[in-house]
């Protein structure tokens, strides 16, 4: 399997507990780990925002893209593959809540 393969399904995979985490948050009962870990999750969401934004002008503008190589792109199919399923869930929560 290619390694950009991989790293968009990590990458789907991890958005898609994120967003679980995300959404547990809404429960009343809140004890120190679940706490602790819907902190984490909203801490890799900035993270992984901030990300976002710094590396979009790279695939954008041309004279920064001809800096790249191969290896250096590798962190893109893993935004790619979050973004998807970040979105994916997303939609869904949209339909149902439109649903509800």
């Amino acid at each position: 399997m290619d390694a950009s393969l991989k790293l968009f399904l990590i990458g789907f995979a991890v958005s898609i507990i994120v967003t679980i985490i995300l959404d547990l948050n809404e429960d009343d009962e809140e004890g120190f780990m679940k706490s602790f870990v819907t902190k984490g999750a909203k801490l890799w969401q900035l993270v992984f925002m901030l990300t976002v934004l710094t590396t979009i002008p790279f695939i954008v503008i041309e004279p920064l893209k001809k800096r790249f190589t191969r290896k250096t792109f590798l962190p893109f199919p893993f935004l790619g593959g979050y973004g998807t399923g970040f979105l994916l869930m997303g939609s869904i929560g949209m339909i149902l809540s439109i649903g509800a």
